[in-house]
């Protein structure tokens, strides 16, 4: 059994990530419309970084279970290791984040090139979260409007892939169902590659 303290340093969890089909200001409204309340809106930036030792013929989703991360989030800052498991889909069964906290970006960047650390691409997630019933659906804006996507995590009310689907469906929201598991850091990573 895990400590309060080491839960909050490592989460096991899964999630859907979908493609929206509308605006962000239209999916937002619609939310609103079905009973949902504005929680909080945020950015998060991740920083990635793959060792130079990595073998960059990998798949793009093995590639990224071999990088680590800074995040600034607020005013914090923590290097995160996050690790995938998919299905012969791709679809993710379960997955993980470990977390450091850090006292800044430069002295987190700093070790991670001393380790032999190359930073690969960035990731810029405008988040604006609503919340019912204990589930929240976060509707990110990634990159600058490059992908627009919602996100809604498992939880001790919605414990299944299939709970989340099922309220995803309630929500009236217009996504593309043909990836449940859409990779934020998957297509960024390949559009960074082309621009190589």
């Amino acid at each position: 059994m895990h400590t309060r303290q080491e839960e909050e340093i490592m989460k096991d969890w899964n999630e859907i990530t979908v493609m929206l089909k509308m605006t962000k200001s239209e999916a937002i409204a619609q939310l609103l419309k079905m009973g949902y309340q504005h929680e909080i809106t945020y950015l998060i930036q991740d920083y990635y970084y793959l060792p130079s030792t990595a073998d960059l013929s990998k798949d793009t989703l093995d590639l990224l279970n071999d990088m680590v991360l800074i995040r600034k989030f607020n005013e914090s800052v923590k290097l995160t290791i996050k690790r995938k498991k998919y299905d012969s889909d791709g679809s993710i069964i379960s997955q993980t984040n470990t977390d450091l906290p850090v006292e800044n970006f430069i002295k987190a960047e700093q070790f991670l090139k001393e380790l032999g650390y190359t930073r690969v691409m960035e990731i810029y997630d405008e988040a604006y979260i609503v919340n019912k019933d204990g589930l929240g659906f976060a509707v990110e804006n990634v990159n600058n409007g490059d992908w627009l996507m919602l996100e809604i995590e498992e939880n001790e009310f919605y414990p299944q892939i299939k709970d989340l689907k099922a309220k995803l469906d309630e929500s009236g929201l217009h996504y593309d169902d043909s990836d449940y598991f859409v990779k934020k850091a998957q297509l960024v990573y390949n559009q960074h590659m082309k621009n190589i």
